[in-house]
């Protein structure tokens, strides 16, 4: 369990850093924060479900999911990788619709959970 929560944690602490504006775009007023969290699968890699961070402003029109939770399925010795705890990941942003198409999909429904924009 304190693994989970040091990798949330560490995920956000990323994904705020992606935000700064280095490129010179700001997001606006209407920009919208919310978490994604799947239900747990029947696959071992989907035994404590997932979750991912989706930033959405339409002015912009950006919606991107923000996944710490990319890995590579053909990495030798997966399995075993995954089970001591010294598999590989990385954080991949796709567009919405992409997250879908990419990320496995075994009929687990997919949580969204709003967050507060103000400060």
């Amino acid at each position: 369990m304190i693994n989970e929560i040091q990798i949330r944690i560490r995920l956000i602490f990323m994904i705020s850093l992606s935000l700064i504006p280095i490129t010179g775009i700001c997001l606006t007023e209407n920009s919208k924060v919310s978490i994604l969290t799947s239900e747990p699968g029947s696959e071992l890699y989907t035994l404590f479900g997932h979750t991912a961070i989706r930033i959405t402003d339409e002015k912009l029109n950006i919606d991107r999911v923000y996944n710490f939770g990319t890995f590579d399925f053909n990495s030798s010795f997966f399995y075993f990788k995954f089970l001591i705890g010294n598999l590989d990941y990385s954080l991949s942003i796709n567009d919405y619709d992409d997250f879908f198409y990419i990320t496995p999909n075994q009929g687990n429904e997919m949580f969204t959970n709003n967050c507060s924009n103000s400060i």
